[in-house]
């Protein structure tokens, strides 16, 4: 958990500068995840990350194409769909769903709070998806932590 969150400060720090987060990175972070999976829960673990981590990039490219293409509008950038990929990997299927929920939600209140306000500022969807991932993840994580005691009969 705490690599996660080390491996994501990056993420969230170069917007600031002005800077896009390398693709290479994101694929880095995307590998790590992996390698933890492997590590806590052996080769089927490892597959549910690769192949979650592939859906969701499939998923919001897919989505994302159409709503440009039908609507024309632009809902996601291809480094925020990476980094929603990468955090899929760490993450697993089921948290997938909590971080993608998270993230409509986060964005969402940042901008009725920002229509409040009435200021036009953009939300840091870096930020944004980087919290969703370490917000699923703390969930999982935490789930881990306590075993589910089992009825004897």
């Amino acid at each position: 958990m705490a690599g996660l969150v080390v491996l994501l400060l990056p993420v969230v720090i170069l917007p600031w500068e002005g800077r896009r987060t390398p693709s290479l990175f994101l694929a880095s972070l995307g590998a790590c995840g992996l390698l933890v999976q492997f590590l806590g829960g052996g080769l089927g673990a490892l597959m549910g990350g690769a192949v979650t981590a592939l859906a969701v990039l499939v998923l919001l490219g897919l989505v994302t194409t159409l709503l440009r293409g039908r609507m024309r509008l632009r809902i996601l950038t291809g480094g925020q769909i990476k980094l929603m990929a990468a955090g899929a990997a760490w993450l697993g299927p089921i948290n997938v769903i909590y971080m993608l929920i998270l993230v409509v939600l986060m964005t969402f209140t940042v901008a009725a709070v920002g229509q409040l306000r009435q200021t036009h500022c953009h939300p840091q969807s870096a930020v944004i998806i980087a919290t969703a991932i370490v917000l699923a993840a703390t969930q999982q994580y935490a789930w881990s932590l306590y075993p589910v005691p089992i009825a004897v009969a």
